[in-house]
């Protein structure tokens, strides 16, 4: 396969001679420094923001080493060895510059594995059969996932917030009078909802205005203030007919 060359959602970064390289390795640090080589020439990975100091790259240098050795222990051949690989480096660039979920990183990665076993050109080629997927779904269960909120936060440089804002709830509030435009009232012609908020001693006294008002001198004062008023706009209204029949006099002469 060669670089660039595309495959169901993979850009293959892992040449024909990195597949021989790896597979071929007698040791440990051949593999890690091949292991190595590769990632630096990964497009997207090592460039990232969020990569770029040493514990990121040990990170992300074990993170190969253990499905590298999966895959000699599996005794995959190149092809799968370099399948499996690639697969991992593009779930790891999805990690790093979409912070996926895990579920939405796991369907991402059953998709790729399923689209690597079955041979349907060209929607998907058997590079896997169905011993391969049931091993390297196991085993990538058991390391990425097992430990993806981990991965999440040691590839992380800032932890940042989102902050979003939402409109608030709007209300209609009523109009109300203010209060500069209110006027003291006599205590008896309190509202009764209104008395719940008064006082004991309040209430004593509203009491006692309504028996003087009703029954006691207060009765005969409240009659005849009613009657003086009524006398009082009985004259107001006399004295606006003389004044208009005035008036009307004097515009004919």
């Amino acid at each position: 396969m060669k670089k660039g060359e595309s495959r169901f959602f993979l850009n293959w970064q892992l040449t024909k001679e990195d597949q021989s390289a790896l597979y071929k390795a007698s040791s440990d640090k051949e593999r890690t420094q091949l292991l190595e080589k590769w990632i630096t020439r990964s497009s997207g990975l090592v460039s990232s923001a969020d990569v770029n100091d040493e514990g990121h790259w040990a990170v992300i240098v074990n993170y190969f080493e253990g499905h590298f050795d999966f895959a000699r222990r599996s005794k995959f051949s190149e092809a799968k060895m370099g399948c499996l690989l690639e697969i991992m480096l593009y779930l790891l660039k999805q990690l790093l510059a979409a912070r996926l979920s895990e579920e939405r990183s796991f369907d991402m990665f059953k998709e790729l594995l399923v689209r690597h076993s079955v041979q349907r050109p060209p929607h998907s080629l058997a590079i896997f059969n169905a011993d391969d997927v049931k091993a390297i779904n196991e085993h990538v269960q058991d390391t990425l996932y097992r430990f993806y909120s981990m991965y999440l936060y040691a590839l992380t440089k800032d932890q940042l917030i989102t902050l979003t804002t939402e409109k608030q709830l709007e209300l209609d509030i009523p109009e109300q009078t203010g209060l500069g435009e209110g006027k003291p009232i006599a205590a008896r012609e309190v509202d009764k909802d209104i008395r719940q908020f008064l006082s004991a001693e309040e209430l004593v006294q509203l009491e006692r205005e309504n028996e003087y008002m009703t029954k006691g001198p207060g009765r005969i004062e409240r009659i005849m203030r009613e009657e003086m008023d009524k006398l009082a706009a009985h004259m107001e209204e006399k004295i606006r007919a003389q004044d208009e029949d005035f008036l009307n006099r004097l515009s004919k002469k």
